[in-house]
């Protein structure tokens, strides 16, 4: 089984009318319910209509296989799969979905914002989709970076960064005492309780520092 990224965003749905998106919504929710790989589209999607066109605007979250943008690049494959009827509904009307999400994959070093595209064409075979990117920035990987972009806090980061680490767990505060420090403004003494608390080192490197 492939590693699960953590990604989140928004997206916009753009078709012709109402009931195509709400088909693509149902589509993109049917392969949540059947895979790992997910894209949880939340309540509170927004639907709009312009130049006479409908739009839908919502947040989602997701489970990228290795990352999020692989999901989008096999969308076909994972629409197919889990509910071919209605993806071939949707083969007969244009429509367009854009993405704008963060995405984070700590065994694979991946972090980074990216903003893509999904554009049908109408009477195209659905598996003739492709996933175009748009724009793709790389996150340094830091506590505080984790922290701001609304990331799973402190456990997130420690897991990533004490996967190969070879120290006891004093070494590893005090070579990242500074960062620490900048992401949770604690004194020393409040800093080794949390990460004590949350770590993933082992008991011998544990009892080191307990000593």
């Amino acid at each position: 089984m492939a590693n699960i990224s953590n990604a989140f965003g928004h997206l916009t749905i753009i078709a012709k009318d109402r009931k195509t998106i709400d088909n693509l919504i149902n589509l993109i929710d049917s392969y949540a319910a059947n895979s790992d790989y997910f894209t949880d589209i939340e309540d509170g999607g927004i639907y709009r209509r312009d130049s006479g066109m409908y739009r839908f605007e919502g947040s989602f979250i997701a489970g990228g296989r290795w990352s999020y943008t692989n999901n989008l690049e096999i969308f076909r494959e994972l629409a197919l799969d889990s509910m071919e009827k209605l993806a071939r509904v949707c083969e007969k009307e244009w429509w367009r979905i854009d993405y704008d999400f963060t995405d984070y994959e700590p065994g694979m070093d991946l972090f980074y914002n990216a903003q893509g595209h999904i554009e049908h064409g109408e009477g195209m075979r659905f598996e003739d989709i492709r996933y175009t990117e748009d724009n793709h920035e790389d996150i340094d990987i830091t506590l505080k970076n984790i922290l701001d972009y609304d990331m799973e806090e402190l456990d997130i980061w420690l897991d990533h960064m004490s996967y190969e680490y070879d120290g006891t767990l004093d070494d590893f505060i005090v070579d990242h005492r500074g960062e620490l420090y900048d992401a949770l403004g604690m004194d020393y003494a409040a800093i080794v309780e949390k990460v004590a608390d949350r770590s993933q080192w082992d008991e011998e490197q544990l009892s080191l520092h307990e000593q």
